[in-house]
């Protein structure tokens, strides 16, 4: 009797310790919409369509990936490759943009008129009110919005 007892007491100590494990809760934390927060490289990795759905960025060069460089510093500089996977160069420069709320300000090429609805650690959602053309760097059109990563 004292061995069931042991047993019995054993497996609920054992199921109680297992009953209190960490949070299962993967969902990415998310950010609040600041310079700090913005800052670094990110890449070009999603395209939100005008439909809303959502598909990975294939940028015109299949060995580089089209990123945009943030700074603490105001900037925002944008750095896409062509179909020869040379540098289309850095002549999206947003220098000096601003942020309101989830609005990006005086910005340029991708951040034009952004607002950034989503923002972790290592992604970043951007969305546009009105849909605008990718033209000038891929072969996307109609875009809504886009998805960036770290």
């Amino acid at each position: 009797m004292k061995t069931i007892k042991k047993t019995f007491l054993a497996l609920v100590v054992t199921l109680t310790f297992l009953g209190c494990s960490k949070n299962d809760d993967d969902t990415p934390k998310e950010l609040a919409v600041n310079y700090q927060n913005m800052a670094g490289n990110w890449d070009l990795s999603s395209i939100i369509q005008a439909n809303g759905n959502v598909v990975s960025y294939q940028g015109l060069c299949t060995t580089k990936r089209d990123f945009f460089k943030i700074t603490l510093q105001y900037d925002i500089t944008e750095e896409h490759y062509s179909p020869n996977c040379s540098s289309i160069g850095n002549s999206i420069d947003s220098d000096g943009y601003f942020i309101e709320g989830i609005l990006i300000k005086n910005a340029n090429g991708v951040f034009t008129d952004a607002k950034i609805t989503s923002l972790t650690a290592n992604t970043m959602k951007i969305e546009y009110d009105q849909q605008k053309s990718y033209g000038y760097f891929s072969t996307y059109e109609q875009v809504k919005g886009a998805i960036l990563t770290r």
